[in-house]
């Protein structure tokens, strides 16, 4: 058997999975993920009620498939490779993308740029808790870089979408809206607005763009009465898949 042909020991990979699972990530989210590791055979993850199990081959009715490698998997999962470029340049494929996603956020990640992870960033604070004034300010630059990573960009043009999606945050007040048209992908920060599609507090905001709260998990745990088809949902699902990326900049900037 040459190397090649050998197959991988998922054993680690497991390992980390467990070790680095975090519980308070999975309120209100029970999901079934059959793993198909091409180097290292097949695997079933269960998340219920905040518990992990991970079984060996395929077991019960999947929500989600992943299709990878042992050494991509344990890359994503300790955040030293980004999600969503894996899914670009084809080592990571599911068929079920946003249930994939709160997957891999559900792991605690090494330091990203040797500097901060998502957990610790979110309780180091940010410039957006500081104040209506620091908050518009600081996100207005955060928005600038945003909207100018290829990924982002690539990502919104590839959806085809038009329409816009505003969420008024409180304890600072400011409005984030995000926005998607011929001309591109566009966030702007307001101090205010007299109406938005959803309201949350700064600081879920801020656990959000650090990536220690997942999006759509977040959004599960309460009614947010964006329609599911409606432009300001589609603009939602979006935001969805581009997180990750948007958490990226945003912890590299506080």
């Amino acid at each position: 058997m040459t190397p090649a042909e050998r197959k991988a020991d998922p054993k680690k990979t497991i390992s980390l999975m467990r070790r680095r699972f975090l519980p308070d990530r999975c309120a209100g989210w029970d999901t079934t993920i059959h793993i198909f590791l091409s180097d290292a055979g097949n695997i079933t993850v269960n998340v219920d009620g905040g518990a992990l199990e991970i079984l060996a081959g395929l077991k019960g009715k999947p929500v989600a498939r992943i299709a990878t490698d042992t050494k991509t998997l344990a890359a994503v999962l300790a955040g030293k490779r980004q999600f969503d470029l894996a899914v670009v340049q084809g080592d990571f494929n599911t068929d079920n993308m946003i249930e994939a996603f709160k997957f891999v956020t559900v792991f605690e990640p090494d330091a990203y740029g040797g500097e901060l992870t998502a957990t610790s960033a979110a309780k180091d604070g940010s410039p957006i808790l500081a104040g209506k004034k620091e908050a518009v300010a600081f996100l207005t630059k955060w928005a600038v870089r945003a909207v100018k990573d290829p990924s982002v960009r690539v990502r919104a043009a590839e959806s085809g979408l038009k329409g816009s999606l505003a969420i008024r945050a409180a304890n600072p007040d400011f409005v984030l809206s995000f926005g998607v048209s011929q001309d591109g992908f566009t966030i702007k920060c307001r101090p205010s607005a007299k109406s938005a599609d959803l309201d949350m507090e700064a600081v879920n905001i801020h656990k959000i763009l650090c990536g220690a709260q997942n999006l759509m998990i977040g959004l599960n745990r309460k009614s947010v009465g964006v329609p599911k088809g409606s432009s300001a949902g589609e603009i939602l699902d979006l935001l969805i898949y581009i997180q990750p990326t948007l958490s990226r900049i945003y912890r590299e900037m506080i």
